[in-house]
């Protein structure tokens, strides 16, 4: 029975992923675009505890830059102030950063051809 191997340096399976080896089921609270992100990645990537944590920890941070931009979405990307001024809505920030961050997961991961990221 042949083995899967694992390339060490960008931990994608070479071989077919053995059956015991099940894509672990992502967070319920994640969104769905979150969810079929974590099962692309273990899809193709094998990851430790520590990876699967700051995967985690990333598509947290997809679902707040996604609720982020519902947010802009309804209400626009500008908010009036007291003294009459116009600024930027604090959501703007909000979904830079989130998004930043997912970012980041990505490119520590090595995900960036994970279909859906």
């Amino acid at each position: 029975m042949a083995k899967h191997q694992v390339d060490v340096r960008k931990r994608r399976f070479t071989g077919p992923r053995p059956v015991e080896d099940e894509v672990p089921k992502p967070p319920k609270y994640l969104s769905r675009k979150a969810r079929d992100v974590w099962k692309a990645a273990w899809q193709e990537f094998h990851f430790s505890a520590a990876e699967a944590a700051l995967l985690e920890q990333g598509l947290r941070e997809l679902d707040r830059a996604m609720e982020a931009e519902e947010v802009l979405r309804k209400d626009g990307i500008t908010v009036e102030t007291g003294a009459d001024m116009v600024r930027a809505h604090p959501a703007v920030k909000i979904a830079k950063d989130s998004l930043g961050a997912y970012r980041a997961v990505l490119r520590d991961l090595g995900l960036r051809d994970v279909e859906g990221a």
